[in-house]
């Protein structure tokens, strides 16, 4: 959800006008992201008995409260470097909590069922987290962004944790 909005903050709020240097930080943050779902799988899950033990998901909820602190993070600094980092790290902990969450939904919803528990998944998430998202986004940022720059992504960021809290579809 965050790489709709990482372009325009890095125009509009970290002021960056070089179409390069904003694609090149775009790439780099998107070849990031997945290096969580990568890392976790061969390596961690393993020692955590799978996604069938109870383990794994105190490790979603510990992946996740880290992504979040990263997530909210990301418009508190006003740099590239310090936003392409954050951005990075927040990316890399939401891929490893889907990695996670993907098993879980796999091992405990039965076979004749899997399709229709990751399409009411798929419903869920994109009616509550994307449908509001970029109307929140859009709005915060035209009604106060000569207040506060970064309160748009701010709002958005707070949005997206305290939903993926009460509805952990959303990391789906």
């Amino acid at each position: 959800m965050i790489c709709t909005w990482i372009a325009d903050y890095m125009r509009t709020v970290l002021d960056i006008n070089s179409p390069s240097t904003i694609f090149f930080s775009y790439t780099i943050i998107a070849l990031v992201g997945p290096i969580g779902s990568v890392l976790y799988n061969p390596i961690i899950n393993p020692w955590m008995g799978s996604y069938e033990s109870s383990k794994s998901l105190y490790a979603l909820l510990f992946l996740h409260l880290i992504a979040c602190v990263f997530g909210v993070a990301i418009p508190l600094f006003m740099g590239l470097y310090p936003f392409c980092i954050y951005c990075g790290l927040y990316l890399v902990f939401n891929s490893a909590m889907l990695s996670i969450l993907q098993g879980v939904i796999v091992s405990s919803i039965p076979p004749r069922l899997k399709s229709t528990g990751f399409s009411l998944t798929n419903i869920v998430t994109m009616l509550v987290t994307n449908g509001p998202s970029p109307v929140l986004y859009d709005y915060v940022n035209d009604k106060y962004k000569t207040y506060f720059k970064p309160l748009a992504m701010l709002c958005t960021m707070w949005w997206c944790c305290l939903y993926s809290f009460l509805f952990p579809s959303y990391l789906s």
